[in-house]
């Protein structure tokens, strides 16, 4: 095999390789624009922060943080990203500021409770339906978190709550 001939060898190989990662690069960048890829990132970045505020409340005496969330819950910043919010937003996320400081045992209805959702508030809290922020499925529905810990993607408020209720102490007879 003459010099020539290995160098058109060695120019196959890099051409193939460079062709095979330019493919790879597509196919990956095809995956990660697609709107499921976007929802379930924002939807395991709410179940992990649910996590962290888990292992909060074991070292506070079960209750919720209180409005100071965001600084105290130990959340890993990277966490704080929403493919579907944009740059522009620090952190897409809020904290149901009407928890504060709760007994979750006193809760009479963790399953259904928010205690997080997609926001563009700029203090990171909210009270009320308004504040969350619908920015999935081309801006139709929104990624929310329950106290219980489960998170769904849903367009419809009126089965959820923002203000905790307590539960009914039982009279002893």
């Amino acid at each position: 095999m003459t010099k020539f001939e290995k160098f058109l060898k060695v120019i196959g190989i890099i051409s193939f390789s460079f062709f095979i990662i330019i493919i790879v690069t597509i196919i990956a960048s095809t995956i990660i624009s697609t709107p499921s890829f976007r929802i379930n990132t924002c939807t395991s970045n709410q179940k992990q922060i649910i996590q962290s505020t888990l292992i909060y409340m074991a070292e506070h005496e079960e209750k919720l943080p209180g409005k100071d969330f965001w600084s105290v819950a130990n959340i890993d910043k990277e966490l704080l990203r929403c493919p579907d919010a944009g740059k522009r937003v620090a952190n897409p996320y809020a904290y149901n500021e009407l928890l504060a400081n709760v007994e979750i045992e006193k809760m009479a209805d963790p399953v259904s409770t928010i205690m997080l959702a997609d926001s563009d508030n700029d203090n990171n809290l909210m009270s009320a339906s308004k504040d969350v922020a619908i920015r999935h499925t081309k801006k139709t529905k929104a990624v929310i978190a329950f106290v219980a810990g489960h998170v769904i993607l849903t367009d419809d408020f009126r089965n959820v709550k923002f203000k905790n209720e307590l539960k009914k102490e039982e009279k002893k007879p």
